[in-house]
């Protein structure tokens, strides 16, 4: 795990009872993180509460130091010392505290709260592969760099055809980058691998971001059909075949149809010449919202 830059301390602003703002709820994080005996914190928000206050207070003369209830520098580093020394905070966006997330929020850490054109908001993805089916669930992996190249990273599971994920950090002007992993299959026998692109996003105002991904063809090779059955792209097992046969016949598209059936049949004679397409290595990526 990296150390924390002790710099977030230096950075951070002094927080008041009444305050409001992420600076607040990265707060709350960590005192909940720092796991002070008797400390008890039941909400993590954006609201500097007579609870907060309460927990800051307690917090101070456990170190101990003057309590207060105000969150200055010294506060700051305490907080921070507490949390590395308790293993629990990681600065990578969006990871755990601990084993589960504390009371189901994600923490975002001092660097990524406290940076200037960042915000949370809950994305939405809506992924195809080429031929416009929805894609096969396979894990994802996404990143938002900002002009400096500054950069947040999750990961989540398509679910038909949709990547959902929230409390992710998106800068209000950058690039989104989408990588799926796929076993669809390719022309020379193997697999795909890995569909990634990117595009420019803004989310100046939003709570949510939305985009479109469509896979690109990939590489078309023509053959006998003979040879498109010992290959597997007339098998109907299922969307990961990820290929594309023409002409087409009844059951005789892709290989993928989930509407194909044992009476299905096809005019193919096994020396004729197909045209097999499989899907590429890249997205068009729009976004919607």
């Amino acid at each position: 795990m990296a150390d924390i830059d002790f710099s977030v301390a230096d950075t951070a602003p002094t927080l008041h009872p009444g305050a409001h703002g992420p600076w607040v709820r990265y707060l709350q994080q960590m005192l909940v993180a720092a796991q002070i005996p008797g400390l008890h914190l039941s909400s993590v928000s954006e609201s500097f509460d007579a609870a907060t206050e309460a927990a800051v207070k307690h917090f101070q003369a456990w170190v101990p130091m003057h309590a207060t209830g105000v969150v200055d520098h010294d506060v700051w580093a305490k907080l921070i010392e507490v949390a590395e020394s308790r293993e629990q905070v990681d600065t990578i966006v969006g990871e755990s505290v601990g084993a589960n997330d504390v009371h189901e929020k994600k923490l975002g850490t001092g660097q990524e709260v406290g940076r200037h054109g960042w915000r949370q908001v809950t994305l939405r993805c809506t992924i195809h592969e080429f031929r416009g089916e929805p894609f096969p669930n396979h894990s994802a992996y996404v990143r938002f760099t900002d002009r400096n190249n500054e950069a947040s990273d999750s990961s989540a599971v398509i679910h038909e055809g949709v990547l959902h994920l929230a409390d992710v950090w998106v800068p209000n002007e950058g690039e989104f980058h989408l990588f799926v992993e796929s076993n669809q299959r390719s022309t020379d026998g193997g697999a795909v691998g890995t569909v990634a692109g990117a595009v420019e996003m803004k989310c100046e105002h939003n709570q949510y971001i939305t985009f479109d991904a469509m896979q690109h063809p990939g590489d078309s090779r023509s053959m006998t059909y003979q040879d498109a059955v010992a290959y597997g792209f007339t098998s109907t097992t299922g969307s990961d075949a990820g290929v594309s046969v023409a002409p087409e016949g009844i059951g005789f598209k892709a290989g993928i149809s989930s509407s194909s059936s044992a009476s299905d049949t096809h005019t193919y004679a096994e020396s004729d010449t197909v045209t097999v397409t499989c899907g590429g290595k890249g997205f068009t990526i729009t976004q919607t919202t």
